[in-house]
């Protein structure tokens, strides 16, 4: 039943029960005013108080029958006036009740009067709310077919029809927002022709006058003009729309979508006309369902787009997906899995995964299973059954909650997405071979390494004693202490005592690495002049200096915190192998620089060089670069190759960092750098 005959019977109603009561309330106090009265002036003999109850029936007389309740008031003043001449009151009483009768019949015509213009006002309330209540009728049956999954077109139609409808007009429009054109865009039209569509398809905001409403309605706001030839407009709208329609006033309304402004709803009438409250907040709800419609449409349109996406997504997808029910049955496979499977997806639907999983593994496949059901996301390693061989996949089970109060039983699904190992797995137990080997390999290396190590101590002290003996004597006779020695004898001696003294220079090399390796460098870190330190060391180095090299020495004076000993001994190890490594005319050149936070220390020579495969090792104890003979560089070899590997140890032990650059035949340059600031 609609909103306005639901009125209507209520009033009927309404007034069918009221008609009787009304009669029986005026009668029953009429008889007790009366009554009273009786009682009051003939028992009592009071004469005024009695007479102001007969105001009660009067007044609702009046109020329920307007006019004909003046009857009342004339019964009223008979009463009186009979009661007085039937007992014969005092001459004073009779005038007092004749002028109490006129004002009964005064107040009962003033009541009247009021009463009239009441049920008039009511009458019109009534025509009011059947009006809106149409209106209303009118947005619920748009509402219903906006509800309904009607057509955008068929929608946009009826709101329109319901627009002129409701508002008694017949020009009605709605345009949308093209934002990336910045166009409206007419889509639906009501009581205009053709030329309507040829003029006013496509428009700019505020392009021309007559549009200027519209491009006010987009700031969100109802815009009103009152009367159009206030405005300027072109030829040909004015002769074509306006003046052949017969157009007055227009009226926009914004349609909102999550409080932007996507179109107006515009209305034209044929007369100059005033909108009310209600009028303007219906055009505003009807402009909101144009909005929810245009809104249902394209989240349908997106919806549709997001599917047709997500399956493409889903059949292209590199890996094997499989969608499961709560009871473990096959919902969707996608391509990869078919390929790998080797099953078609007849053979997959509705069945359940287990058939598809070899039966060791099927307890293990179910548990997984169950914990995605619970919300867990599980990786296992799965056998599955493909038509010609057996897969092994790791397999990734996810449980996808679907919020539906309707169809719980459908709101979860499983989805697994799954990876074939079968090969990988096969390279794993190759790896795993190989593994096992190297860690073999491995082991052994730690064995000879420390046997490397052992033999360093045993040549130390096994060398050094008999060393120390043969150096003393060989000194003692340098000295003659035995007695004299000739010439030939002399220098066969100092061969034998040069020769002791390399072989003590190895003898401490090995004592370095093995207390390097065996106990770490311990620093005496005190405040130095790095000048003090370059020049200690290439004093030391400048005997070995061959005849030619030049030596040249760049240093600032700054301040270090440091270990001066182990610094100058890292020093003279680069300057050694500077010397040895650069024939006689070549140079050699030593630079200090102020890097901020750091000391950067250079020893570049031109020498033979290092090839570039061999320096990542150069700093690695009793490695010796040039194994190969790469330009004469065999030739210049001396040493056990510790030198570098104690300057790596110095600097690293200082918190700095040591590198090297080199090019063979055009010589090489060592740097090393040390923090500014040494804990004590």
């Amino acid at each position: 039943m609609k909103l306005k005959d639901i009125w209507k019977e209520k009033i009927v109603r309404k007034r069918a029960s009221g008609t009787k009561v009304k009669v029986f309330v005026v009668f029953t106090t009429f008889v007790l005013c009366c009554c009273t009265a009786y009682y009051f002036r003939k028992m009592l003999y009071v004469e005024t108080f009695h007479t102001h109850l007969f105001y009660v029936p009067i007044v609702l007389a009046a109020v329920w029958w307007r006019w004909r309740g003046v009857s009342v008031a004339g019964a009223s003043t008979a009463f009186l006036l009979g009661f007085h001449f039937v007992y014969r009151f005092a001459s004073g009483a009779f005038l007092l009740d004749i002028s109490r009768s006129l004002l009964f019949l005064t107040v009962a015509a003033v009541t009247a009067l009021l009463s009239e213009r009441l049920e008039a006002l009511n009458k019109r309330l009534e025509e009011l709310a059947e009006e809106r209540g149409a209106k209303l009728d009118a947005l619920y049956d748009v509402s219903k077919r906006v509800v309904n999954d009607a057509s955008l077109n068929e929608t946009l139609d009826a709101i329109l029809d319901t627009v002129c409808k409701t508002m008694n007009i017949k020009y009605a429009s709605i345009r949308l927002l093209d934002k990336q054109r910045n166009e409206l865009v007419t889509v639906a039209v009501r009581g205009f022709g053709k030329e309507y569509w040829e003029l006013r398809d496509r428009i700019k905001p505020g392009e021309f006058g007559f549009d200027q409403r519209d491009k006010t309605a987009l700031d969100g706001r109802v815009h009103y003009t009152r009367d159009l030839r206030t405005r300027n407009f072109p030829e040909e709208v004015r002769e074509q729309i306006i003046d052949k329609y017969g157009l007055k006033s227009y009226l926009t309304v914004p349609i909102k979508m999550q409080g932007e402004v996507i179109g107006v709803l515009s209305i034209a009438t044929t007369e100059y006309k005033e909108f009310g409250e209600f009028e303007l907040r219906l055009l505003s709800a009807l402009a909101d369902l144009a909005a929810y419609a245009i809104t249902k449409t394209t989240l349908l349109e997106e919806l549709t787009e997001v599917k047709m996406s997500y399956q493409e997504l889903f059949e292209s997808a590199a890996e094997p997906i499989i969608v499961l029910d709560k009871a473990g049955r096959i919902l969707e496979v996608n391509k990869r899995a078919l390929e790998l499977s080797g099953h078609s997806k007849e053979d997959l639907l509705g069945k359940s995964i287990l058939d598809f999983i070899l039966e060791e593994d099927r307890e293990k496949a179910l548990e997984v299973f169950l914990k995605a059901i619970r919300g867990e996301d599980i990786t296992s390693l799965l056998r599955f059954k493909g038509r010609d061989r057996a897969l092994i996949m790791e397999a990734t089970a996810s449980c996808v909650r679907r919020p539906s109060r309707l169809r719980p039983d459908d709101s979860e699904a499983v989805v697994v997405i799954a990876k074939d190992v079968t090969e990988k797995k096969a390279l794993e137990e190759e790896l795993k071979k190989a593994y096992e080997s190297l860690k073999r390999a491995y082991a052994r290396e730690r064995e000879l390494e420390a046997l490397k190590s052992n033999l360093i101590t045993v040549a130390m002290h096994e060398i050094a004693t008999p060393l120390t003996i043969i150096k003393g004597n060989v000194e003692l006779l340098l000295n003659g202490s035995p007695g004299a020695v000739n010439a030939e004898q002399e220098g066969r001696l100092l061969s034998i005592e040069r020769a002791l003294r390399r072989l003590s220079r190895l003898v401490n090399d090995l004592r370095t690495v093995a207390m390097i390796r065996d106990e770490g460098l311990r620093l005496d870190i005190k405040e130095c002049d790095v000048r003090t330190l370059v020049t200690d060391a290439v004093e030391a180095v400048r005997p070995m200096l061959k005849q030619g090299q030049q030596l040249e020495v760049t240093t600032p004076e700054i301040r270090l915190r440091c270990d001066a000993e182990k610094v100058v001994h890292a020093l003279y190890c680069l300057l050694e192998n500077a010397v040895k490594f650069t024939d006689e005319d070549g140079s050699i050149k030593v630079t200090v620089e102020d890097k901020e936070d750091n000391i950067e220390f250079c020893v570049a020579d031109t020498g033979v060089g290092i090839p570039k495969d061999e320096l990542p090792k150069i700093f690695e104890a009793f490695y010796e670069a040039g194994s190969r003979d790469v330009n004469g560089y065999l030739k210049h070899r001396q040493g056990i190759g510790v030198g570098l590997f104690v300057v790596r140890s110095v600097v690293e032990a200082h918190g700095g960092r040591v590198w090297a650059e080199s090019e063979v035949g055009r010589g090489s340059r060592f740097f090393f750098t040390l923090p500014r600031v040494q804990e004590a």
